[in-house]
């Protein structure tokens, strides 16, 4: 106790928590008992002093962030930067540290965590040497949290770092969980064919194993689907994702969460295929299950109660969209408090179904609050901020706010390129919107020159014919049209609807969308199209 006297110094609280002088020794011996993973004996310390359990878990809880912020932090930052650090019994204290750093990551603390796993990181470096097995998982603890901030630019080459000294020391088995990590920042990024490949290379490595690690199985073909459906390619995505399925409920039974979380997921394939009744069936047994294991005050059961919702708005039924996804805001809200980055995640989705029943003031009233809550949490130029800018331009579109659509896509524009690069698929999405603003504001000639950079960034990254590649053209074809170039527009949207055709299939609403803008591009077809039932016409051209 002593000992942790003189390391934490004199605690600094709000006195309106604690009124007695004499429980912050009680406190303190609760912090004490953190050092040591003592979570439960840590809370009982805290129940006399301040009369109920769950009074005292919240309450030890915000005081120990507070102190964390405001006395360890500084002071640790300080001495990793000392010229004259001792290192004499540091592997003690490189083992606080980290544990330390990951309770600032569990309360969404990122920047004051990195700080301290970028200090373990230089004192594993000055106790061990550059290659040290000890260094490689620091630097991998550093990857994840600037992961976890979005910035996967800068972790890449820290994973890879990892990589290359587990290869030294000859300890490729220690590797896999490096190389899904590094996969998954690669698919961030929009470079789909190496994550891919990565991917692959992980869920070989797990097949090869003598230990059967079915969760370690699921977690990579889940990942593996994902990026696979982000190229386009559905039906292998679903493929995958039934595989997961039948690993997780052998290995953990019908009724896991991790049997959830690939429902959840296999629910999101099935949506983008157009197949909505079979994934809101998903949806709901993902929501029960969470439910059954977790209680109805979850965070879990918030995320299944918001993909539940998403499914719901793209059914159109507003109403009911809206009255989950306000219970799953105020589950969030209790469980995180208000200004928590998952919070932000609900107001977000909540922002959306209300733009769709045209309640305008209240979608941008959650914006605003979201836009808030990432600006104070990650800063101004964090990729969750460029997103929300999208969104705010669409909003902006929807109510005629040219001008003001036109400012809030420039900003997610100037935000995402200093994130991803000039050449991110989001980047393209962005720009997309940008070219409907310009559109709206008559700006053609500029409208068209963005859109047709769509089509040569998605082609790039994602093949010719991928359904983005599609719907940039089918963009293109609307605008060449408003220039009064039918015979041009015509050639792009019999493209985009050729593309659509292979990628999402006939039958499809998005593909039967753009036979009917290609049919509205000729007068033989549109006249041909005006006598003909939906499915004669489907019949035609599928022959």
């Amino acid at each position: 106790f002593e000992d942790t006297l003189k390391y934490f110094g004199e605690i600094d609280v709000d006195r309106s928590l604690v009124s007695n002088p004499s429980d912050h020794k009680m406190l303190l011996s609760a912090i004490f008992e953190t050092k040591f993973e003592k979570s439960d004996s840590a809370s009982s310390l805290c129940t006399p002093v301040l009369g109920s359990q769950d009074r005292a878990v919240r309450t030890f809880n915000k005081i120990l962030s507070q102190f964390l912020r405001k006395q360890f932090v500084q002071r640790t930052s300080d001495a990793l930067h000392h010229p004259a650090l001792d290192l004499q019994n540091n592997e003690q204290n490189l083992r606080f540290l980290s544990n330390i750093a990951q309770l600032l990551e569990k309360q969404g603390c990122w920047p004051e965590a990195q700080r301290i796993h970028q200090g373990c990181v230089w004192m594993n470096e000055a106790m061990y040497g550059q290659t040290h097995l000890n260094v490689a998982k620091t630097v991998e603890c550093l990857a994840k949290c600037l992961c976890s901030q979005a910035k996967f630019q800068e972790a890449e080459p820290l994973f890879r770092r990892c990589l290359q000294i587990y290869s030294i020391n000859d300890m490729t088995s220690m590797s896999s969980f490096c190389v899904f990590h590094l996969a998954i920042c690669l698919k961030e990024q929009g470079q789909y064919e190496e994550a891919e490949r990565l991917f692959r290379r992980c869920l070989q490595e797990s097949e090869r194993s003598t230990v059967q690690n079915h969760q370690a199985t699921a977690s990579t073909l889940r990942k593996l689907s994902e990026c696979v459906r982000l190229q386009g390619k559905l039906q292998e995505s679903e493929m995958y994702l039934r595989q997961c399925l039948v690993v997780s409920e052998v290995a953990f039974g019908p009724n896991h969460p991790k049997v959830a979380k690939c429902l959840n997921q296999l629910a999101t394939v099935l949506t983008v295929q157009g197949r909505l009744e079979e994934a809101t069936t998903f949806r709901e047994r993902c929501l029960l299950i969470n439910e059954s294991a977790f209680g109805t005050d979850h965070p879990c059961v918030a995320a299944s109660m918001e993909s539940l919702a998403n499914l719901l708005r793209a059914q159109g039924k507003g109403s009911e969209c809206v009255y989950l996804l306000q219970r799953c805001l105020q589950v969030t809200e209790q469980l995180y408090g208000g200004d928590h980055p998952n919070v932000a995640l609900c107001l977000n989705t909540l922002a959306l179904a209300l733009k769709e029943q045209c309640q305008w003031k209240e979608a941008q009233a959650a914006y605003d609050r979201c836009l808030w809550i990432y600006v104070n949490r990650f800063g101004p130029d964090h990729p969750s901020n460029a997103s929300l800018y999208k969104n705010f331009a669409d909003l902006f579109v929807a109510q005629g706010d040219h001008e003001s659509a036109l400012t809030a896509i420039q900003m997610c524009l100037a935000i995402c390129q200093r994130c991803y690069g000039p050449d991110h698929p989001f980047v393209a999405e962005a720009l997309v919107t940008y070219a409907l603003a310009l559109k709206a504001e008559m700006q053609l000639s500029e409208a068209e020159a963005v859109l047709r950079r769509c089509v040569e960034m998605n082609s790039r990254v994602f093949g010719p014919e991928h359904p983005n590649v599609a719907a940039s053209l089918h963009e293109l074809a609307d605008v060449l049209k408003a220039q009064g170039l039918h015979r041009c527009a015509r050639n792009i949207g019999q493209r985009a609807f050729k593309i659509s055709c292979k990628s999402l299939g006939r039958y499809d609403p998005i593909t039967i969308d753009y036979y009917k803008s290609w049919c509205s591009l000729s007068p033989v077809l549109e006249r041909l199209m005006a006598s003909m039932s939906l499915r004669k016409k489907v019949r035609r051209w599928s022959r």
